[in-house]
């Protein structure tokens, strides 16, 4: 009985999660996938599978597993512009009811996040020098390990307080740690080039101190290790899908990592298509419903609303027939 009970309580908790309408921006060349099988966790095709343009100021921008949603109609466009300008197809929006609870944290967030903390750490370690001067906490690592624990409390502290969501969520000073190394090693391995100075000066200290090679360094290999720590923090700090301040009131954005179909916890409400060259032209309805919601951002972030209508071309939803400031909107 106590396990029935158990298992009724989660399934009234999981019924009775918040929930918001969230959409995810792609383009109309996979209207057909999505409209049989819903967003699926590992697609054959996506924006960033690769990403070869990483440097010490441009993490990787290589997607975890999962479907990507905001509550921001700006943020949904421009990542449909970018899949439209790899694979061709004009804007399609996917709307669904996500259970916040089931979010993890952009990884995106994340990496903006470690950066403002590691310049918390060179001004609070390193003053007077510049932040990209990151070869110095670098070396202090090695050279005076005696300071890692302070490092990790400064970075860890500042990491922290970007993500937290709740006064009470404790902070994991060994996974900061394991974050903070990765992420000076990947600094360091844009720096620590073959036959550059800074290869022949870190080369001289390797016999000082205890520090990995130089020819050990591989950026690609640093970057994979940053996105696994990404994924971790991510679903550590789920909860910061859920603050509740202005910034994530107005650009809310998380993963799914798991298939958002049409049915179920998280699911698919509306599926609407606008043309790439032309605003002007009504948007499709392929499923569902337009939120009534993304209608004002819509008209915030582009323009006149051009209204809804249905595969038959059917009127769904009115166009405006005036702009924000009340004149008439001219046709031709």
């Amino acid at each position: 009985m106590r396990v029935l009970a158990y298992i009724s309580s989660k399934l009234d908790e999981a019924r009775f999660a918040p929930s918001e309408i969230a959409v995810h921006g792609t383009t109309s060349i996979f209207l057909r996938s999505i409209l049989k099988q819903g967003m699926v966790v590992n697609p054959k095709q996506k924006r960033w599978d690769k990403d070869e343009n990483t440097g010490p100021n441009t993490q990787s921008r290589v997607s975890l597993a999962g479907s990507y949603w905001t509550t921001n109609w700006g943020t949904a466009s421009a990542a449909a512009t970018n899949i439209i300008k790899k694979f061709g197809g004009d804007y399609l929006f996917v709307f669904a009811k996500i259970t916040i609870g089931s979010a993890k944290a952009d990884e995106d967030d994340i990496g903006s996040a470690m950066d403002m903390a590691f310049w918390s750490l060179m001004r609070e370690h390193h003053p007077g020098i510049t932040t990209d001067s990151f070869i110095y906490p670098w070396y202090q690592w090695f050279a005076k390990p005696e300071k890692r624990p302070a490092m990790i409390k400064t970075f860890g502290d500042a990491l922290h307080k970007i993500l937290k969501a709740t006064p009470e969520h404790p902070v994991d000073y060994e996974l900061m740690g394991q974050t903070l190394y990765t992420y000076m090693a990947r600094l360091v391995s844009y720096d620590i080039r073959p036959q550059s100075w800074n290869w022949r000066q870190y080369g001289e200290l390797i016999n000082d101190y205890e520090m990995p090679r130089a020819d050990e360094f591989n950026s690609q290999k640093w970057e994979v290790e940053l996105l696994r720590l990404k994924d971790r923090l991510s679903r550590r700090y789920r909860a910061t899908t859920r603050a509740n301040d202005a910034r994530s009131q107005t650009r809310r954005t998380m993963r799914i990592d798991q298939p958002v179909t049409f049915s179920g916890a998280n699911r698919i409400v509306g599926v609407a298509e606008r043309d790439y060259a032309s605003y002007r032209k009504p948007i499709i309805l392929h499923y569902g419903v337009f939120p009534e919601q993304y209608i004002e951002q819509y008209r915030e972030a582009t323009g006149p609303f051009p209204g809804v209508v249905d595969r038959q071309g059917r009127a769904i939803i009115p166009a405006d027939t005036h702009d924000r400031f009340g004149d008439p909107i001219k046709t031709t």
